[in-house]
């Protein structure tokens, strides 16, 4: 049998709750081009889609526009970048696997898509 060499996470929506910041995001985004705050439920179900979803969804934008979602994608992570700390939090059980995992000694690390920090 073999040994586990390494194990690798992704960061948002698997270790980390980023969610409620995402949220605060859109709808400053949202309030930003003068639309009512949108629902909780519909950010929580669209971050692991990532930016392009979620800008798109905060402002109903045409998935063949792909400048314009592009555009506002940027955007929204400016705004996401001033407050992506505010409410973010590990998931439940998170600090316990970690603690399990470095206490056995074990190499672990975070990988991602994104291309910059």
């Amino acid at each position: 049998m073999n040994s586990i060499k390494f194990i690798a996470f992704d960061l948002d929506g698997t270790l980390l709750d980023t969610a409620k910041d995402f949220f605060l995001a859109v709808n400053q985004l949202r309030s930003k081009y003068q639309l009512k705050p949108c629902e909780f439920s519909e950010i929580r179900s669209r971050v692991s889609e990532g930016a392009i979803s979620l800008a798109s969804y905060a402002l109903n934008l045409d998935d063949n526009d792909k400048d314009k979602i592009e555009l506002h994608r940027q955007e929204l992570l400016k705004i996401y970048a001033s407050c992506c700390l505010n409410k973010t939090t590990p998931f439940v059980g998170i600090n316990e696997l970690l603690n399990q995992i470095n206490k056995a000694e074990l190499k672990w690390g975070i990988v991602t898509n994104k291309p910059k920090a």
